[in-house]
């Protein structure tokens, strides 16, 4: 005997497995932009948006730092569910419908993105969908740490600009509510070559001494001492070539002193890991011994 109703609940069942499941929102010759373009539609904020953490949010008070989370709403297409893989150290995560998916600190890397892996069925084989964060890692070494000891790492939140016509004011903002200002001059002093620079080496004379890129060129005169050359030791990160001079002057922790102390230089690009982004490095300025940080919100306009 024939259980017609059996038989079409099964049906409906399979039906619903592979509208979940066997279905993709592509063709097969849809391109890479064309996919993140279509998916972006389910994702809120939208990929193409600057997402941020509310760190002093009731959610993420008394987590630890790299635990802080924010959240994307994830609203799949009626008839079709997503497979998400956020890390390959948790599970993936199945939605079928709209979905709060938290996104943490620590899965932002160095040039400020994190990506998720999205597949919209068995038969599609992932999309890569990245979101911009405003968040980099600079580095700092306070003055009295020990001249061995490696820069520690500080979290930039914020970036503000403020343009005037004599001068940009920059004004970072880390995670621990530490403010760095940085007054960048309209008018751009080419950075020198200085011992510290990569590939770099000091000749001692005996009345002055002249850094020099390639010690087999050094010429030393009949009946002369020979001169100390040695390799300083680099220190410099960013290219003098494609930097600019900055009196340390200019550079101040908020509430800290100004002074001249130390020496600084500047690029609007080349910040590791994220080229794109500006960079402010000091030397033994007041308060620190190493500065390394990135300005994301100065460009070359």
């Amino acid at each position: 005997m024939i259980h017609y109703p059996l038989i079409l609940s099964l049906f409906l069942v399979l039906g619903s497995v592979e509208a979940k499941t066997g279905k993709t929102l592509f063709k097969d010759a849809t391109s890479e932009d064309e996919r993140i373009s279509i998916l972006s539609k389910y994702f809120s904020p939208d990929p193409r948006d600057i997402i941020t953490i509310a760190f002093n949010s009731s959610e993420n008070k008394g987590k630890k730092r790299l635990e802080k989370a924010g959240r994307i709403t994830v609203n799949p297409p009626k008839g079709y569910c997503f497979n998400i893989t956020i890390s390959k150290a948790q599970p993936d995560i199945y939605v079928c419908k709209r979905t709060l998916i938290k996104f943490k600190l620590k899965h932002v890397r160095g040039d400020g993105t994190f990506s998720w892996m999205v597949s919209s069925g068995e038969l599609d084989f992932g999309t890569d969908i990245s979101w911009q964060t405003p968040y980099r890692y600079g580095e700092v070494k306070e003055e009295f740490d020990d001249d061995k000891s490696k820069p520690v790492p500080v979290l930039v939140t914020s970036c503000e600009r403020k343009a005037h016509e004599e001068n940009t004011e920059i004004t970072l903002k880390t995670i621990d509510d530490l403010f760095f200002k940085i007054d960048i001059p309209s008018k751009r002093i080419p950075a020198k070559l200085r011992c510290g620079d990569v590939n770099t080496y000091l000749k001692r004379g005996r009345f002055n001494q002249v850094i020099i890129k390639d010690p087999s060129k050094i010429r030393i005169g009949k009946g002369a001492k020979m001169e100390e050359i040695r390799r300083c030791a680099a220190k410099w990160r960013t290219d003098y070539k494609n930097s600019f001079s900055l009196p340390a002057s200019r550079f101040v922790q908020k509430f800290g002193f100004r002074t001249n102390k130390g020496i600084c230089r500047y690029s609007f690009q080349g910040f590791a890991p994220d080229p794109k982004s500006a960079v402010i490095e000091c030397h033994d300025v007041e308060n620190y011994k190493f500065v390394y940080l990135p300005m994301t919100c100065l460009d070359d306009n």
